[in-house]
């Protein structure tokens, strides 16, 4: 769990996020590690980075990305149908809370689905529609 640690540090730093920078990632690796969860887990969590990684250069702004990897799933329950929309809320709210660039939260939009998909031929696309994240991909 350290690497995720690490990359979450090192991912907050590179899009100035400020304040609880450290209680945010804290929380999060808690949600992920979670005893209900079955497959959203922090390995999970860890393998989606690593392709985020090994397809960042497809991206136009990788971090963005990167953001939306690690609130794609971060609430979780799996009696629950509103586990996206749950999410992306969490996104909107933590992100706001650590003041990242406004380009990257947008407060004012209600919160829907957030997921990071890799598609079929090594694409890497993340969708955020009005979460607060900008969509990026190809």
């Amino acid at each position: 769990m350290k690497h995720l640690v690490r990359a979450w540090l090192d991912l907050s730093s590179r899009v100035d996020a400020r304040d609880d920078v450290a209680g945010v990632g804290a929380a999060l690796l808690g949600r992920w590690a979670e005893k209900q969860r079955a497959y959203h887990d922090l390995a999970h969590l860890s393998e989606v980075l690593e392709r985020v990684d090994l397809l960042a250069a497809e991206a136009e702004r990788p971090d963005v990305v990167r953001l939306a990897a690690w609130f794609h799933d971060a609430v979780y329950d799996a009696t629950a149908d509103d586990n996206e929309q749950r999410s992306a809320e969490l996104a909107q709210r933590s992100l706001g809370r650590l003041r990242v660039d406004p380009d990257l939260v947008e407060q004012d939009r209600p919160a829907a689905a957030c997921e990071v998909r890799v598609r079929d031929g090594g694409v890497l696309t993340a969708y955020v529609a009005r979460v607060g994240l900008v969509a990026l991909g190809r």
